[in-house]
């Protein structure tokens, strides 16, 4: 610990410590990171954010193949169904672009303004950054699309009506 102390004590009288930062502070910011470096940890911290906000436990029916939906949630006002949360374009998430993505997640606005049912804790997520929340969409986009067209929800009057 003493050499240490005084290597760095050297290395600021000297003015030596000055440079070597600044040197490596250029060297990172001269090169970059590739897309293809970023990617492999964005789909992982996803993966990791995903796997934390239990989204599978919601998203996949008891019977059902992994994120495809039809879990169904029975409440006082009637029945409303899990959606597929695969990156398949015609009944997933796989049309949904980032500024879609962003709005659902924390807004609970889906698609077109279509205003989710509070089944979706989409509160819970009001806070989270974009870098997180598209993390958790890169990761969801990683996976095998599969096709699942979601249930149609069983409501009674008047939470049937979207209006409302």
């Amino acid at each position: 610990m003493t050499l240490f102390r005084s290597f760095k004590n050297m290395l600021y009288a000297t003015g030596l410590a000055s440079s070597i930062w600044c040197s490596a502070a250029a060297l990172a910011e001269s090169v970059p990171p590739s897309a293809d470096s970023q990617q492999p940890e964005q789909v992982r911290r996803g993966a990791y954010l995903f796997r934390a906000a239990d989204c599978a436990a919601c998203h996949t029916a008891p019977d059902g193949a992994g994120l495809t939906g039809g879990r169904p949630f029975t409440l006082p006002f009637g029945t409303v169904f899990a959606v597929n949360i695969t990156p398949d374009k015609q009944s997933g998430i796989g049309n949904y672009t980032d500024t879609e993505w962003l709005r659902m997640l924390r807004d609970g606005v889906g698609r077109g303004g279509k205003h989710l049912y509070p089944v979706m804790p989409y509160t819970a997520y009001t806070l989270l950054s974009d870098a997180d929340a598209l993390a958790i969409r890169a990761y969801l986009f990683s996976l095998k699309p599969q096709q699942a067209p979601a249930r149609q929800n069983h409501l009674s009057f008047p939470f049937n009506q979207r209006w409302g």
